[in-house]
C-alpha cells in the first residue's frame, strides 16, 4: 500500500531548481557629493550586469538618477521587471530611496 501512493504521489514532486540572487551597494551618489567615479563605476555594471545570469537583482545606493537609468536601460532586455520606488513626500524631487530591483 505504501509503495503505491509513493508511486501516485510521485508525479506530483517538484524538482528543486536554481534562482540566482544578487544584491549590491552600487554607491552611485549625484553631484556634487560624487567624488568616486560613480560614472565610470557604472559604466562597467552596465557592461557586466547582464552577463552574470541572476534571476532577481536588488541594487542599494543607486541615488544618481541618470546612472541609474543606465543600468535599468542596460538590463531592459536580459531583466524587463523593473520596480523603483517613488520619491517621498518629505524629500520630494530632492532625494529617493536609492533602491531598485529587477527581474526576469
Amino acid at each position: 500500500m505504501k509503495l503505491w501512493l509513493l508511486l501516485c504521489l510521485l508525479p506530483l514532486s517538484v524538482f528543486a531548481q536554481e534562482f540566482k540572487v544578487l544584491t549590491w551597494n552600487t554607491f552611485l551618489i549625484p553631484p556634487p557629493w560624487n567624488m568616486s567615479k560613480q560614472n565610470e563605476r557604472a559604466e562597467i555594471m552596465k557592461d557586466l550586469l547582464p552577463e552574470m545570469g541572476h534571476d532577481v537583482m536588488f541594487f542599494q545606493e543607486a541615488f544618481y538618477d541618470r546612472e541609474r537609468n543606465k543600468l535599468i536601460k542596460s538590463l531592459k532586455k536580459t531583466h524587463p521587471h523593473v520596480a523603483v520606488p517613488k520619491k517621498g513626500k518629505k524629500l520630494k524631487h530632492i532625494q529617493d530611496s536609492g533602491l531598485f530591483v529587477v527581474s526576469k
